[in-house]
């Protein structure tokens, strides 16, 4: 009898661990959320994020605030309305490529 109520809680916690890795999954890669990500490389070994931030319904007009994912190798801002950019805005992305 022991060994059926292990089961079961081991089927309710393996279900809740799953749920947890694909909300992670599904997460915005960008925050505030509007900016489009993918991952770069072969998915046993990923190289890092292709981030897309063109074309949004509401442009950025600063990076303030916005904190881009650190393994981020490709960041496309085409079509926002940056007014300037700081020095170092993009000090935090050592694996950035392509701006």
């Amino acid at each position: 009898m022991a060994t059926q109520g292990f089961r079961i809680l081991f089927k309710h916690v393996t279900a809740v661990l799953v749920w947890i890795s694909l909300l992670a999954l599904c997460e915005a890669c960008v925050s505030p959320p509007s900016c489009q990500c993918d991952m770069i490389g072969p998915a046993k070994r990923p190289r890092g994020r292709k981030v897309n931030c063109s074309k949004q319904p509401n442009p950025f007009k600063t990076l303030t605030g916005i904190t881009f994912p650190p393994d981020s190798v490709t960041l496309d801002l085409s079509f926002n309305k940056l007014v300037q950019l700081k020095q170092r805005s993009f000090i935090q992305l050592s694996k950035l490529k392509k701006l």
